[in-house]
């Protein structure tokens, strides 16, 4: 198995680049870091859905929509990406055996530093119930990609801001929300450790795994096919394929935890979720407190459903 370690490269290389190695059926671990800030979208979403693209251009934030899994992420030069390609017919089929045998190096990276870092199915990290990392895979070409991060430090106020999100208030308990239930190494250890000495223990981490890995540095081959699926991934028919309605907005926090925004006959509300259940109820609007009671005493620890939820404030109004 080959490793690729990059260092600190363009933000778009850092997504070229496992694209263009499953293509070329190079079954390799990549390490690598962008220069500068970018939005990332996973396969089956809508950029325009998904983000403020004005807030974006402003700030000069790249925006790309990979061929696999996952949600929306802001990645920056905070992250130490980690990818890993490998022949599908030599992967498990099953998902969650797949994402915890390739997350075990990480889990023992970060535990090397003192953090209790724990796999939370099926592709999340966590300390203290905290997310610490989240990771993405799918198929591309011959192969199966997984893909995450070793999150150094985060952004959240960066990353609330550029969801596109039409309440500010929304927006205010999305990012309060991302505070209280995501974690980093900066925030768990009080600093930084040295990338060179975090490169060296999660390859040897994976080199447990995978055997003695060959280093290498990227073939014309490789680097001509990310050429040409920069081309293809630039375009507005690659961008925004997946147009979706506007509709509500649920924003995944944690695995398992989302946070919804629910306007229905002038209500307004937060809703939060966990495990597709409703936990909690913020109303926006100004209604009674007897009405505010009643939505409560119908929606917390019902189903996280559309039609039951406007269906209550229906009842509630009626």
């Amino acid at each position: 198995m080959l490793l690729y370690d990059l260092g600190t490269i363009p933000w778009k290389q850092t997504q070229l680049v496992y694209h263009a190695l499953a293509r070329c059926d190079k079954q390799a671990l990549v390490i690598c870091t962008p220069e500068k800030e970018y939005a990332c979208v996973g396969f089956h979403q809508d950029p325009a859905f998904e983000l403020d693209l004005e807030y974006c251009v402003n700030r000069k934030i790249g925006i790309f929509r990979r061929e696999i899994g996952g949600g929306t992420v802001l990645l920056d030069k905070n992250q130490l990406f980690y990818q890993i390609i490998i022949d599908r017919e030599k992967a498990s089929l099953d998902q969650r055996v797949l994402f915890r045998k390739l997350l075990e190096p990480v889990i023992r990276t970060y535990k090397a530093l003192g953090i209790d870092a724990k796999y939370n199915p099926v592709s999340d990290l966590v300390v203290n119930g905290k997310k610490i990392s989240g990771n993405g895979g799918g198929d591309i070409g011959n192969c199966k990609v997984m893909t995450g991060s070793i999150l150094l430090d985060f952004d959240c106020e960066t990353m609330g801001r550029i969801l596109r999100l039409s309440s500010e208030r929304f927006r205010k308990d999305v990012y309060l929300a991302m505070k209280d239930n995501l974690t980093n190494v900066k925030r768990e250890l009080g600093y930084i450790p040295e990338y060179k000495e975090l490169k060296s223990i999660l390859i040897s981490n994976y080199e447990d795994v995978f055997g003695s890995l060959e280093k290498s540095d990227l073939s014309s081959e490789v680097v001509n096919k990310m050429q040409e699926l920069d081309k293809k991934f630039s375009t507005n028919d690659w961008l925004f394929k997946n147009m979706k309605k506007p509709g509500h907005r649920t924003i995944k926090i944690i695995e398992g935890m989302t946070l919804s925004h629910i306007v229905h006959k002038g209500v307004e509300m937060c809703i939060g979720s966990k495990n597709q259940e409703i936990r909690h109820i913020k109303i926006y609007s100004q209604i009674s407190q007897e009405n505010s009671s009643r939505l409560n005493e119908l929606l917390v620890g019902n189903k996280l459903d559309e039609s039951t939820i406007y269906n209550s404030i229906d009842l509630v109004l009626s």
